[in-house]
């Protein structure tokens, strides 16, 4: 039971999740761990946890589909400068959620599917905002196009209203 936590670190060293590993944990939690294949270890681990900010402090180079999912509490994610793609619904269904955070000034791959703008890797809605380092900015923001039902950095175009620079 992970009700009562305030907060969580993962230290170094961890290599994996497991599947619904933090339903309904509390709190704040960071992940001091780059996960090399994070495709199959986050992929739905954070489904219907209760955090209220989720940091990769490192950051996994792959953010899973449905890694975090169902977390109707949290605000507030924040990717390190290791990630380099993000799949399908990577972060999906969650209500609170205000900004996301990218500290890495190379925009990562994104999944975008053109006809269901629910399957893109990020939330596409005015109430969350895309925090990118202010020196990167202008390239987050300078793709002109996408490449819908792909995995690419050009789908940031998809998300040039919501990108701020911080």
């Amino acid at each position: 039971d992970c009700a009562a936590l305030a907060r969580t670190t993962i230290g170094k060293g961890v290599l994996t999740f497991g599947q619904n590993v933090f339903y309904g944990a509390t709190g704040e939690i960071e992940i001091n761990s780059s996960l090399p294949s994070a495709e199959n270890n986050t992929a739905s681990a954070f489904y219907g946890a209760n955090f209220t900010k989720i940091t990769f402090a490192e950051a996994a180079e792959t953010l899973g589909t449905y890694a975090i999912s169902s977390c109707p509490k949290l605000t507030e994610v924040v990717l390190g400068s290791g990630i380099t793609q993000m799949e399908s619904c990577a972060i999906y269904n969650c209500s609170a959620l205000s900004k996301i955070g990218l500290l890495t000034t190379v925009p990562p791959a994104i999944y975008f599917y053109s006809t269901y703008k629910d399957n893109a890797a990020l939330p596409m809605s005015d109430s969350v905002k895309i925090s990118v380092p202010t020196t990167a900015f202008e390239v987050y923001t300078s793709f002109t196009s996408g490449k819908p039902g792909k995995c690419a950095p050009e789908n940031w175009y998809y998300f040039k209203s919501a990108i701020i620079a911080e």
